[in-house]
């Protein structure tokens, strides 16, 4: 019954949208194809949890060995909108149930998270969902509920038992995903990226803003600035980029004017009376 239910899940959670394929995205970064929705949408972002400075940019190489693209979108739950300026709780429960889409679909309360830590900060969400115990799921903890239903804790078995800091260095985060891996982004926003550009302008000034979202795959291509892009789940709704996804350049994280720090999701687990388990059991 259990084994049924997960796949009806997993059906739910992958959904069937006709996403850009890699050869029409990098069409558009060639070409500067980068369009906007009709709709202006007004997003929540939080203040720049790191100053861009030269010295922290990290020189990088793009491994050789590994696959010319990676998308894990299938193992995602349905892209949510955030409430408030709380990006760090619902990039991080996103990557978490990426993750955890390979031990049971997951659909985590990004409000559970975030009381855990209230502040602004990816750094606190990590450090939250590493020491400060369980995260329940959604249906005990809805995020438009300002508290949660009973049974609440007894329910939360989500747990992010390591996740590593790689800082800036997008080496470090295409290796990971391309281990199918998901990688938690914290960096500046741009004018594209906020008017939810599906393609993100690479020359696009920031303004002033700071995110957290969740990276779920990648794309290499030598004509792209930085040499590709990643694949970013943001928590502005489907109604933003490509159904709630959009395409950033790794030059991202290169460019002096802007910031990324990122973790690597190395191991979950999901705790209970009869059962634990995590990605790197085999």
């Amino acid at each position: 019954m259990v084994f049924f239910a997960a796949i009806m899940l997993a059906n739910v959670f992958a959904g069937d949208e006709n996403f850009l394929n890699h050869k029409e995205i990098i069409r558009r970064f060639e070409t500067k194809v980068f369009t906007t929705n009709s709709q202006p949408l007004r997003h929540r972002m939080m203040r720049m949890e790191v100053r861009p400075h030269a010295d922290r940019i990290q020189v990088y190489n793009i491994p050789s060995t590994v696959k010319t693209k990676v998308d894990l979108r299938y193992r995602d739950t349905p892209t949510k909108r955030q409430f408030g300026s709380t990006c760090s709780a619902f990039g991080l429960a996103a990557s978490m149930e990426n993750a955890l889409f390979q031990i049971r679909p997951t659909d985590l309360s990004e409000r559970h998270l975030w009381n855990k830590y209230r502040k602004y900060s990816s750094k606190s969400a990590i450090k939250a969902a590493l020491k400060k115990g369980a995260i329940t799921d959604e249906e005990f903890w809805p995020m438009s509920d300002i508290f949660p239903n009973y049974g609440y804790k007894k329910s939360a078995k989500a747990v992010l038992k390591n996740a590593p800091y790689i800082d800036t260095k997008v080496d470090l985060a295409i290796k990971a995903l391309d281990q199918n891996k998901p990688v938690y982004l914290g960096l500046s926003v741009t004018d594209s990226l906020y008017a939810c550009h599906k393609v993100v302008d690479p020359k696009s000034p920031p303004n002033g803003g700071g995110h957290a979202v969740s990276v779920v795959g990648y794309g290499l291509n030598q004509s792209i600035p930085g040499g590709g892009y990643f694949i970013i789940k943001n928590s502005w709704s489907a109604d933003c980029g490509d159904h709630g996804y959009q395409y950033v350049p790794f030059n991202y994280c290169s460019r002096e004017d802007m910031y990324c720090i990122m973790w690597v999701i190395d191991e979950v687990g999901l705790i209970g009376k009869n059962f634990q388990y995590d990605l790197n059991h085999d």
